[in-house]
């Protein structure tokens, strides 16, 4: 209870593949453990199943699974051996169907969080203090207050059946949060990545006494209540908070009924995957799409369109900011601007460009996307030949 009603918990909401990462590393492990309290068949298939799922929801899952391996290695004696490495067998499975589907796909997921995400990287104290911080706040003040009191206590007789699980605890959580903290030397750690490692450190909670629990379960009930009333405030003056250089974007989202009222039911595209995907939901329309994006986000749309084809075609772009429509003007012959009068400081452009120069928009943008994010270093296995964009476009 304690855990379902910590800011953690309510994150759930809007983490989507982290929300499904720890909904099946949570099932794993719990199997896992049941595995070696009571070893049998079923529990040992349901922790490989669960765990394989854990990872193809997120590469994160490989350092609990490689937490846990460690852990099953240091204890095979006491355990066995059978039941671990059937486990161990069935996640292998998993890994080798993501493998497998990267090979086949330009090795997109690997290429994008072991390259595309970490190439600027500098180091700033800030971001190590601060992931710190987000640690210590999303596990709870008070609880880890509670814990590093409880261990300066002698072990209670009824705390040692609890010891078992609470080591497999660590042995899942800390590789995750020791590989973050060294990403946070060189990058910012984002609020969700850890959230794996926070869930499952949770469970350490159980050694505190039914008094400290009940007290921890009212502190961070009060404390995700503070919060959320404090983000639906800062929501409600988001025009008075949001910096003067993005104040354009926000009607996008805050205001999508008009935008969408002025926008075109059949396809066209915007200058983002953010504005595609909110537009995408609020207008109803799935044939909004990406144009003149090299971000590392949002690749995804790169499958739902084929630029080549749309050769020699007119285009609609729609755009929040009036400087941005002279990077159109390289890739058509020339544009008809319409504006969108959203309210009475906020104009957006629908801009349509006349006969797409597709070989232009080639050489400027999708060279460059090939290059970044289909393309993996040369040492990499080639399992497979086949990458639909390299296809698509030509750059074989």
């Amino acid at each position: 209870m304690a855990f379902l009603v910590s800011p953690i918990s309510l994150m759930f909401v809007v983490t989507a593949n982290d929300t499904v990462l720890v909904f099946f590393s949570v099932l794993g492990f719990f199997y896992y453990a049941k595995t070696l309290a009571q070893p049998t068949l079923v529990n040992a298939l349901l922790a490989g199943l669960f765990l394989g799922m854990a990872f193809l929801s997120k590469y994160f899952a490989v350092f609990m699974l490689l937490g846990l391996f460690g852990y099953s290695l240091i204890y095979i004696k006491q355990y066995g051996w059978k039941l671990i490495s059937f486990m161990v067998l069935i996640v292998l499975l998993f890994v080798a169907e993501n493998l497998y589907f990267n090979a086949t796909h330009c090795w997109n997921n690997i290429l994008f969080n072991f390259f595309s995400r970490t190439t600027q990287s500098t180091f700033e104290i800030g971001n190590v203090l601060s992931y710190i911080a987000m640690i210590i706040g999303l596990l709870s003040p008070l609880g880890l207050y509670y814990l590093i009191q409880q261990a300066r206590q002698t072990k209670r007789q009824q705390d040692m059946t609890l010891l078992p699980v609470m080591r497999q605890v660590l042995f899942a959580s800390l590789p995750l949060l020791s590989i973050l903290l060294l990403v946070s030397l060189t990058n910012p750690v984002g609020l969700h990545w850890p959230l794996l490692a926070v869930s499952l450190l949770y469970v350490l909670y159980a050694l505190l006494p039914q008094q400290k629990l009940e007290v921890l379960y009212l502190f961070n009930g009060y404390i995700s209540v503070v919060i959320g009333i404090v983000l639906l405030v800062a929501l409600s003056f988001v025009d008075q908070l949001i910096p003067a250089t993005q104040k354009h974007h926000v009607a996008v989202y805050t205001q999508p009924e008009k935008v969408c009222a002025q926008l075109p039911k059949s396809t066209f595209f915007t200058l983002g995957y953010s504005s595609q995907s909110a537009l995408s939901y609020h207008c109803q329309n799935d044939e909004i799409h990406v144009f003149m994006s090299v971000s590392k986000f949002g690749r995804e749309d790169d499958k739902k369109t084929n630029f080549k084809a749309m050769a020699g075609q007119d285009l609609k772009v729609f755009m929040t900011d009036e400087k941005d429509i002279k990077k159109m003007r390289p890739f058509f012959d020339n544009l008809a601007v319409e504006t969108l009068k959203i309210s009475g400081e906020v104009s957006y452009y629908l801009v349509e460009g006349k006969h797409f120069n597709y070989e232009l928009y080639r050489q400027q943008i999708l060279k460059t996307v090939n290059e970044n994010f289909y393309t993996a270093p040369e040492w990499f296995p080639k399992l497979s030949s086949s990458c639909a964009f390299k296809e698509k476009y030509d750059f074989k």
